[in-house]
């Protein structure tokens, strides 16, 4: 099981992600770090192991604001050899171009509106780009999407947004619904991973990664 850190930005901040409601998201308090300021964070994080791989979602660019695109780029400076996947709610491929090509785009479906933005963004990636699969008390996006999986790429998220930050452990009904859509994708799982229990589960149903912040943050991984 790869395990693969979250960092959740919003002007400037890591913040505390809690069941998707981004309105309450306060500057992170972590064990780890008596700081929320990213670069701080990440070190506190490799600390604990040597990733290869990080997750950043700029909660600012997937809410439609101005991205973070320079303090995105500091860090990829900061930590070369760590893979960043990066959701900024890409949802042309076009906004892609102002990153570092090193970064790998995450498309997140709550922010695609159409099925053909999908297979835009795919023919010009070469499908080489992460989906996200999002829910929030149902699915978040274009229903086609969901129902076209010979349209995704390789690796796809299966992002439990209602679940993120909780104590109620992954939304296993949520997880084997996605699995199934496309067994042979390489699956990565979001959201209540609370211990080494959950992720020998994951496993089991066929996930190989897992995106995680609060069971880190808690040392409870």
């Amino acid at each position: 099981m790869k395990l693969i850190p979250v960092v959740d930005l919003m002007q400037g901040q890591v913040v505390h992600a809690r069941l998707g409601e981004r309105q309450d998201y306060q500057p992170i308090q972590s064990p780890l770090c008596d700081s929320s300021e990213p670069i701080s964070i990440i070190q506190a994080l490799a600390a604990l192991y040597r990733f290869d791989t990080l997750y950043i979602a700029d909660l600012d660019a997937i809410q439609g604001n101005s991205g973070q695109i320079a303090l995105l780029k500091l860090i990829q400076q900061n930590f070369p050899k760590i893979e960043i996947l990066l959701d900024a709610g890409f949802n042309h491929a076009e906004q892609i171009t102002q990153y570092p090509k090193v970064i790998t785009p995450v498309i997140g479906s709550e922010s695609l509106s159409s099925l053909q933005q999908l297979q835009n963004i795919h023919r010009h990636l070469n499908g080489s780009y992460v989906l996200s699969l999002d829910f929030k008390q149902g699915f978040l996006g274009c229903q086609e999407i969901l129902q076209s999986s010979e349209c995704w790429p390789e690796i796809v998220i299966a992002m439990c947004l209602s679940h993120v930050g909780s104590e109620l452990g992954p939304d296993w009904e949520c997880l084997q619904s996605c699995h199934a859509l496309k067994p042979s994708a390489q699956w990565i799982a979001a959201g209540g991973v609370r211990h080494r229990q959950d992720l020998q589960a994951l496993e089991k149903i066929g996930f190989s990664s897992v995106l995680l912040a609060s069971a880190l943050h808690k040392q409870a991984i």
